[in-house]
């Protein structure tokens, strides 16, 4: 796989590595004390040496691919990068200069000066390392998300319906791409031609739908698979014999309505003809035929008129003559009826009158009676009392208010004064 960018220099060099190891001798011996130096110095120059042996792997790896980055090379560039990580990590050098150093801040940063040169020379080959070990990995991605686009882009027309295989065309090698691809556009293709066929199917049968009683096996037809000319047959067809259904009962309606016509005007110029009943020839008066059934329907309007007429004749006089017998008939039952109520009325008259004097003879007795048996207070109360019920006309001047208020005011008082002066009487 080629490489796409150049690979980046990075500020320390081989030589810079072996130098190293010179430098930070100079600088303990400089700064710390001997007893402090000698163990930072052992401990310093054992991690620049173990450097200094991994250099030449780096650099027989750097050099090696300075145009070509290949999976093999990709994983040594791994394997070399971790030693480094553990080379300086919190078990290498790293580890050791925080034991070494103590509560000096100048020792502390003579230490953290030295070994950070360690950290440096082994960060700096770490990251050039890791470069080269995902620059595979970069590229497969940088490919795959390039593919997925240019894929996509070229599947997008056919796509019926989403799919998570379209998340991964990229990730597709090139000969499951083309069958992949093949089999969208295929399944594109099918359904294309199955919606073509199902909408020709649908115009045809539509088309065909008013004469589809007149089509054999309409409905088991495979409308889409007829060719243009047997289609246009077999609509042609239908069309034939419908238009002369059509015209068959185009004839026979008119036939149907013209004698319902017929029919119509029968039953109106029935009931023009007052008085007559409708027997099995014709219209009939008083047992006499007036008109035949054809004659009810096929005489012209003219003719049919002189023939009421002359009946309304014959049965108008009929019915006056039949009205005077009638009301003559009436009179004469009004009369005795009347008569009759008259000797009737006399008849209850008498009885009232009769009863009426037998209630007044018995309610007299009973007075009598009742006089005879009563006290002179009981006779004075029974006085006063039918006093009371007697009618004071209500008057309508100022005049006459005031007498029917005085006459009311006697009333009432004579009637009070009798009930008072007759209690022990």
């Amino acid at each position: 796989m080629s490489r796409s960018t150049a690979v980046k220099q990075y500020p320390l060099t081989p030589e810079d590595v072996t130098k190293t190891k010179q430098v930070v001798v100079v600088d303990i011996d400089k700064a710390l004390p001997e007893s402090k130096a000698e163990l930072v110095r052992t401990s310093v120059v054992g991690y620049c040496e173990a450097l200094e042996k991994l250099e030449p792997e780096y650099k027989a790896l750097v050099e090696a691919e300075t145009q070509v980055y290949s999976a093999s090379s990709a994983k040594k560039a791994g394997v070399l990068r971790r030693k480094y990580v553990k080379l300086r990590g919190s078990n290498g050098s790293e580890g050791t200069r925080k034991v070494l150093k103590d509560d000096s801040l100048l020792e502390g940063r003579v230490i953290d000066g030295v070994f950070g040169k360690v950290r440096d020379a082994a960060k700096d080959r770490e990251e050039q390392l890791k470069e080269i070990e995902e620059y595979i990995e970069r590229e497969e991605k940088r490919i795959q998300d390039e593919n997925q686009m240019d894929r996509y882009r070229e599947l997008e027309g056919y796509i019926l319906k989403e799919d998570e295989l379209h998340q991964k065309l990229g990730l597709m090698t090139d000969e499951r791409w083309e069958e992949y691809f093949l089999e969208v556009r295929n399944a594109f293709q099918a359904h294309e031609e199955k919606i073509a066929k199902e909408k020709l199917a649908n115009d045809r049968m539509n088309e065909a739908a008013p004469y589809s009683l007149l089509i054999p096996d309409y409905s088991a037809i495979n409308w889409a698979e007829l060719k243009e000319k047997r289609f246009k047959a077999i609509l042609d067809e239908a069309k034939d014999k419908w238009d002369k259904q059509e015209k068959e009962r185009l004839k026979a309606q008119a036939k149907a309505k013209e004698q319902e016509e017929l029919e119509e005007r029968f039953r109106k110029r029935l009931s023009l003809l007052t008085g007559c009943t409708l027997g099995e020839k014709g219209a009939y008066y008083k047992n006499n035929i007036v008109l035949t059934v054809r004659e009810i329907k096929e005489h012209t309007e003219e003719n049919f008129a002189k023939l009421l007429f002359k009946h309304l004749e014959v049965y108008t006089k009929d019915q006056e003559e039949e009205k005077a017998k009638k009301d003559a008939e009436m009179e004469l039952i009004r009369k005795q009826e009347s008569e009759k109520a008259k000797l009737e009325a006399a008849r209850h008259l008498d009885e009232q009158k009769k009863r009426e004097e037998e209630q007044r003879i018995k309610s007299e007795e009973e007075r009598l009676m009742a006089l005879k048996n009563s006290t002179d207070g009981e006779l004075l109360r029974k006085y006063a009392v039918e006093w009371s019920k007697l009618l004071i006309p209500v008057c309508v001047s100022e005049e006459g208010k005031t007498v029917e208020r005085k006459l009311r005011g006697m009333v009432d008082r004579g009637i009070e004064w009798i009930n008072a002066n007759t209690e022990k009487i």
